[in-house]
């Protein structure tokens, strides 16, 4: 995350300074260049050549009449005039067209010997298809699956919906972790840090003033402290709220968005260690069908004994 988004959240001096950096290198590939390149280049030159002599031609008036119907061009008004319907005479009309029609001859020569121009083999797909062969087999691939991250989605996706049905907050508890580092460059920076690492009751010792100091921190917990930091930021500017008041309010949401998380993460850890343990429980009745087990079922509900278990006489 970077340390603008850190200094938005309100956490500073408590706020993140700096996350690992990856350099990008970018490298530019320039093409070789062609004999099409080069003949279309020296066509290109003798055009303009040609066009240049052409434009010499032209008197004085000639060149403004075309130069102001060029700016006219998409105004409306001037288009409807007499003025831009004007037209050279024919000879130099004439000469222009042979100008380009040299150039378009010379174009088209150029895209001929160019390689890979030729018209497409209309018949190249049915050639294609027959040379290809398709590999039926069925190959071996393990894929492996984290079934303690589906048990605690689908036991955090049960209590986020129960909580939201009750009109309550359910906190996050993803255990995904990242380095974090934090500002440290200064004492007031420092004290927070010795504060909010109290605070929280981390173990770890936040190192002398000057010195990189960083934490592996759940990721879901630090982008939602960094969320509501910006929000009482926010807060702090709009209703003028005093230092003070701002620094208790940042660390009593903070401590109680941490011990949310924690109380959260632990509840879902507990769900899914329930779980496995029944099913590691169930050893006994392995050959039961469904009908007993639909029995069983039933008779833990209605509290009735079958007529099969009852006493004889």
């Amino acid at each position: 995350m970077p340390a603008a988004s850190a200094r938005r959240s309100g956490l500073v001096p408590a706020s993140l300074v700096a996350a690992a950096t990856l350099a990008s290198v970018s490298r530019t590939f320039v093409a070789p260049r062609t004999p099409a390149a080069r003949s279309g280049r020296t066509a290109a030159r003798g055009f303009k050549e040609d066009f240049e002599a052409w434009r010499g031609s032209l008197t004085p008036e000639e060149s403004t009449m075309l130069k102001k119907q060029a700016a006219g061009e998409f105004n409306k008004k001037f288009r409807k005039s007499d003025e831009f319907k004007k037209d050279l005479p024919d000879e130099k009309v004439q000469s222009f067209s042979k100008i380009l029609g040299k150039f378009f001859e010379a174009e088209a020569d150029d895209y001929k010997k160019e390689p890979g121009s030729e018209a497409p083999d209309p018949d190249g797909l049915l050639f294609k298809g027959t040379e290809s062969k398709m590999d039926f087999r069925l190959k071996s691939r393990i894929v492996e699956i984290d079934r303690d991250a589906e048990r605690r989605y689908h036991f955090a996706a049960l209590r986020t919906t129960h909580a939201a049905y009750r009109g309550e907050f359910w906190p996050s508890s993803s255990p995904m972790k990242d380095v974090y580092y934090f500002q440290n460059n200064d004492t007031d920076s420092h004290d927070m840090l010795v504060k909010a690492v109290e605070n929280a009751g981390v173990p770890v010792e936040v190192p002398p003033v000057g010195e990189r100091f960083s934490l592996v921190l759940p990721r879901c917990l630090f982008q939602d402290i960094n969320e509501v930091g910006a929000n009482l930021i926010a807060w702090k500017e709009q209703f003028g709220v005093s230092d003070d008041d701002y620094k208790q309010a940042v660390e009593k949401v903070t401590t109680d968005l941490i011990l949310g998380y924690y109380k959260a993460r632990e509840t879902i850890e507990k769900d899914v260690t329930d779980m496995k343990n029944f099913f590691k429980s169930q050893s006994k009745d392995l050959y039961k069908t469904k009908a007993d087990v639909m029995k069983e079922i039933w008779r833990g509900v209605r509290g009735e004994v079958w007529q099969e278990d009852a006493p004889a006489g």
